[in-house]
């Protein structure tokens, strides 16, 4: 197990220098000065020269790749062009609030989408299968951006939701938040400010459920049909024979040898909400990752961008080895090679 895991995190630097060097070469490609940008529209052609000079835009493309990498391997991501702040800051200030919303919208994705998988396949050709496979096409088919501003509409206007931002400012005034991990549920908890969780958890529902739909509905999917192959193996008719309980043939054979596949999808899914809720951000005005990578390419922000890209890429493969290493705990036959 050791021995595998030190293989996948070398193979994972290596990808990381590959899309480095990808992601480098794009940002020279793209239109744009970036020495123009930090010195401003208005700046003199001599003033943008000696912005150049101090970025080292000056040298050869290769000469900044290697400094680059040199800063890389210090844990330095530069500084961005835009807020004059290190990368560095500016991902851990946004990505602690992306990484709360899809940790939450993957957990309520697994509660919701592997027992409905399971009911599913248990009454299969009943009203309940019949109405999760017409959940699941219309939870695929309705685009996400489209469906958080259904749910705006719906259960803003009519529960009175929050449909923006992450806390409502007037409790933040009223109670400020001492900030511990960046998120605002798990801060409120160890400080014990009540009133900052409660709006936290309110200003999350709608966002939350808006990522997590296009997800349930393929675990949902995936848990059923992984259900159904394992139901007619031998090994479970047998275990019907010899009498065991039906919940226990269920939970503890069949779903747990169903579970390898539904657990990729879940480890991608995951991996693809860290850094793809560009769209549920812009909707519900939330301060994440998503956003700031967006205004990042707008503003071409090259350093911005490429730490975003980087940070992606991590996650990707961490979350990636997390679901191989489950693999053989959850399955001993699987052999990590």
């Amino acid at each position: 197990m050791l021995d595998y895991t030190l293989r996948r995190i070398a193979f994972l630097a290596l990808v990381l220098f590959v899309v480095t060097t990808i992601t480098f070469s794009l940002a020279y490609l793209v239109p744009g000065d970036p020495a123009r940008l930090v010195a401003g529209d208005k700046a003199s052609q001599e003033q943008v020269e000696v912005v150049r000079i101090r970025l080292g835009l000056d040298r050869p493309i290769p000469v900044q790749y290697a400094m680059y990498l040199g800063r890389l391997l210090r844990g330095d991501l530069g500084r961005s062009l835009h807020s004059n702040r290190p990368v560095l800051e500016d991902i851990r200030d946004f990505f602690s609030a992306t990484f709360e919303l899809t940790t939450l919208a993957m957990g309520l994705t697994v509660v919701i989408g592997i027992p409905l998988g399971v009911l599913s396949a248990v009454r299969r050709g009943s009203l309940v299968d019949h109405a999760s496979r017409l959940f699941s096409l219309a939870g695929v088919s309705l685009p996400v951006f489209w469906l958080g501003l259904l749910l705006q509409l719906a259960f803003g206007m009519a529960l009175g939701l929050p449909i923006a931002g992450r806390v409502s400012s007037r409790v933040l005034m009223d109670a400020p938040l001492q900030t511990v991990t960046g998120m605002y549920l798990i801060d409120s908890l160890l400080t014990r400010n009540w009133a900052v969780f409660r709006s936290a958890a309110t200003h999350i529902v709608l966002p939350m459920v808006t990522l997590a739909l296009p997800s349930l509905v393929l675990v949902t999917r995936m848990v059923r049909s992984s259900l159904l192959e394992v139901l007619v193996q031998d090994y479970i008719r047998t275990a019907r024979a010899y009498g065991f309980p039906e919940r226990v043939i269920m939970f503890k054979y069949a779903l747990k040898n169903a579970m390898l596949a539904t657990l990729t999808l879940i480890g991608l899914a995951y991996g693809y909400l860290l850094g793809g809720s560009f769209l549920v951000e812009a909707v519900f005005a939330w301060p994440g990752l998503g956003r700031y990578a967006a205004s990042s390419i707008i503003l071409s922000d090259y350093p911005a961008i490429m730490g975003v890209t980087l940070l992606v890429t991590l996650a990707y493969g961490l979350v990636n080895l997390a679901v191989d290493l489950c693999y053989a705990w959850i399955d001993p036959r699987v052999k990590l090679r």
